[in-house]
């Protein structure tokens, strides 16, 4: 899906440590306390950290136009695989609960990085937020519910145009995107394929661990490409969508960690922290 390149130079400059007057700006933001909070990611934004980004979005532009045979063939070789107890559980890696849980083993387990927090939570709701407008701009239809229909989605189409007249939605057996049909349903799940939200979250949160532990990289990026490819396997998307989405997301929390305020938010809530710790 997308390669570690991205993270060269990981012990050149685009690593940001605060040098003494970074660090008197936190003792300012969180009084005396800075051991701990150099660790942070602040990185310069550059172009060249989004380049795998690029390709990702490049090859699922020129795979659209086929998307319906190459996804019938791409849903055949993994659809057999003997792997539907880890699909199930890696499809669970950006949900609330794994977000959480990483940040609270961070603030426990890794003090040098908690600063690094609102890092995270920053790259995940811009990369939300993106993905989100995207979705509802495209309006495509999942493949559950179009290249794929079985007969009770069938069923259920049959009722929703027979309720809504004048409604645009047909029994499509084709990849359709709804875009600004008139009478279109917004904010559908059905209508909500791409591109691929689970793909966007987990390759947000899959970049955010690469830049603090980047000895472990493949493990990020193995898990997040493993959670893409359940989304295919369980026909929520096609492998477009989830490639679309893992670059944004990717992007979206490379962009995050060039930003300033984060850090400072970071400065501020690990020297509270510390503080409390002392007085208690």
């Amino acid at each position: 899906m997308l390669n570690s390149n991205l993270m060269a130079d990981s012990d050149g400059a685009d690593n940001f440590v605060p040098s003494n007057s970074n660090q008197g700006d936190s003792e300012t933001t969180s009084g005396n306390f800075t051991d701990g909070l150099t660790n942070t990611p602040l990185k310069p934004f550059r172009w060249r950290s989004l380049r795998w980004s690029l390709v990702a979005f490049i090859v699922a532009m020129m795979i659209i136009p086929f998307a319906q045979p190459f996804f019938n063939v791409f849903y055949r070789l993994i659809k057999h695989l003997p792997l539907s107890s880890e699909f199930s559980a890696l499809v669970q890696l950006p949900s609330a609960t794994v977000v959480v849980g990483t940040i609270l083993i961070i603030w426990k387990l890794d003090k040098k990085n908690r600063s690094a927090v609102p890092f995270l939570l920053a790259g995940l709701l811009l990369a939300g937020l993106a993905n989100s407008v995207i979705k509802e701009t495209a309006g495509r239809t999942r493949p559950q519910w179009s290249v794929i229909l079985d007969q009770d989605r069938r069923s259920s189409i049959k009722e929703y145009i027979k309720e809504n007249v004048g409604t645009p939605i047909r029994l499509w057996k084709t990849d359709h995107w709804l875009w600004f049909t008139p009478g279109r349903p917004y904010f559908s799940d059905r209508y909500e394929s791409f591109p691929s939200g689970h793909a966007c979250g987990v390759f947000a949160l899959a970049a955010f661990l690469t830049v603090l532990y980047d000895p472990a990289k493949w493990i990020w990026l193995i898990a997040a490409a493993g959670c893409a490819t359940a989304r295919v396997r369980f026909r929520r998307h096609y492998p477009e969508d989830v490639l679309v989405g893992g670059a944004l997301g990717w992007s979206c929390a490379m962009i995050a960690f060039s930003w300033h305020w984060p850090r400072r938010a970071g400065y501020f809530l690990a020297g509270f922290a510390e503080k409390y710790k002392r007085r208690s």
